[in-house]
């Protein structure tokens, strides 16, 4: 799925209600990088138990000499532990994966995190989460490739 990423601090924020059941939100936020057209690795939400999961492939159709950006929600963190989040590359998308991006262990619910890598990304994206202790976490991650993909 593609979407638009931004890291910012919101400057205002406000909840209108003029008519019964209608609402309308509005805010402003300021940024230094502005929104980023970004394809998610791991759709919102998605929950990881103890272990270490892969997710599943998303091809650029090409490689990149630019960068990345990459993005990490954490939703919910229940029990102890960690949430260690990576998101790799590799050029064939079955093998030879290596580290792109790493994010900040997770240790509690709502964190988030923009990270970027500089130089080339290999055509193919996925993400390694490792989550160690009891419980479960839900997670959201995508990556943006310069020029955006």
């Amino acid at each position: 799925a593609h979407g638009t990423g931004m890291q910012a601090v919101e400057t205002s924020y406000n909840i209108h209600t003029p008519v019964e059941d209608v609402a309308a939100v509005t805010f402003s936020a300021t940024s230094k990088t502005g929104f980023e057209s970004v394809r998610s690795l791991v759709p919102k939400a998605s929950s990881f138990a103890a272990g270490t999961t892969f997710g599943g492939t998303v091809d650029n159709a090409a490689a990149s000499t630019a960068g990345a950006s990459g993005y990490l929600h954490a939703f919910s963190h229940g029990g102890a532990g960690t949430v260690s989040v990576i998101i790799q590359h590799s050029t064939s998308g079955t093998a030879s994966w290596t580290d792109l991006i790493t994010f900040a262990n997770v240790t509690a619910a709502h964190t988030s995190e923009r990270a970027t890598a500089t130089g080339t990304v290999n055509r193919y994206l996925r993400t390694q989460v490792i989550k160690t202790g009891a419980g479960s976490a839900s997670l959201g991650v995508s990556a943006s490739r310069t020029p955006y993909l």
